[in-house]
């Protein structure tokens, strides 16, 4: 390229048109990337909140993935149509039937076990679910 020989300005025109469609498909490719995974980003939300349900909150959602909470909380509700609040309750009621179910743990532990600190929250929250008492369940096991 140094020394210039037929058709070398052609080539390093063609050099630079090539760069640029290069670098393109490069942006191109990245942006593509980051629609697709704020589409995904749904999927390891609900994991933690699966697997951390008793310590989980939004704000620790939302350090650990680098997003704002309200963004969190809006993702969660346009996915899946319910609330942060909604799912992690749910998630926590259906533990503590298990726990109720196919263990012998004082009805206290499993409260403290799944995150709950208020045993009347808890006893309400349990019936929303179950329309039963957890008494109920445990002798019906």
């Amino acid at each position: 390229m140094f020394f210039p020989k037929k058709f070398s300005g052609q080539i390093i025109k063609n050099y630079i048109s090539i760069i640029f469609f290069d670098l393109a498909r490069a942006v191109n490719a990245q942006l593509e990337n980051n629609v697709i995974s704020n589409k995904e980003i749904i999927i390891p939300i609900l994991k933690s909140i699966e697997q951390d349900y008793a310590t989980i909150s939004l704000n620790k959602i939302a350090q650990k993935i680098n997003y704002s909470k309200n963004y969190i909380s809006n993702l969660i509700k346009q996915k899946t149509g319910r609330t942060f609040s909604d799912i992690l309750n749910e998630q926590r009621m259906q533990n503590s039937y298990d726990l109720l179910v196919n263990t012998d743990l004082p009805i206290g532990t499993i409260i403290d076990h799944i995150g709950m600190s208020n045993r009347t929250q808890f006893y309400s929250k349990f019936e929303e679910y179950f329309h039963k008492k957890p008494n109920t369940i445990r002798l019906e096991r």
